[in-house]
């Protein structure tokens, strides 16, 4: 009588695979469009009107990232800040980065607050 041996099979992951970033091959922020501008006014809920420089004079409405909230980095009218939009709607983006003291007369007050640094 002949034994069988059992057989390994192999299926593979029908998910896309990862690369080293953690991001899937599909899902890749390299279509962002990356561009400086000038904090206008603060429109509410968080988000901002800003005039971009390039192109000249575009407006678009943005959000500040999820870092920039997670460690309560404050804006205000008058910053200078670096935008990513979409190239699907040019009207929206998110603001990636505030850029230190840029175009402000004077410097601000310590601890990035308004009205000087946190008191404890």
């Amino acid at each position: 009588m002949a034994t069988l041996e059992p057989t390994l099979v192999f299926v593979q992951s029908p998910r896309a695979p990862k690369v080293s970033n953690g991001t899937r091959t599909g899902a890749t922020n390299r279509s962002m469009i990356e561009t400086s501008g000038v904090i206008e006014k603060e429109q509410g809920n968080g988000f901002y009107l800003v005039t971009l420089e390039q192109p000249a004079g575009h407006q678009c409405l943005c959000r500040a990232a999820g870092k920039l909230t997670k460690f309560r980095i404050k804006l205000l009218a008058g910053d200078k800040v670096l935008v990513e939009i979409s190239p699907y709607d040019l009207t929206r983006g998110r603001i990636t980065y505030r850029e230190r003291n840029a175009g402000a007369t004077g410097p601000r007050p310590a601890g990035n607050r308004p009205g000087g640094p946190r008191r404890r």
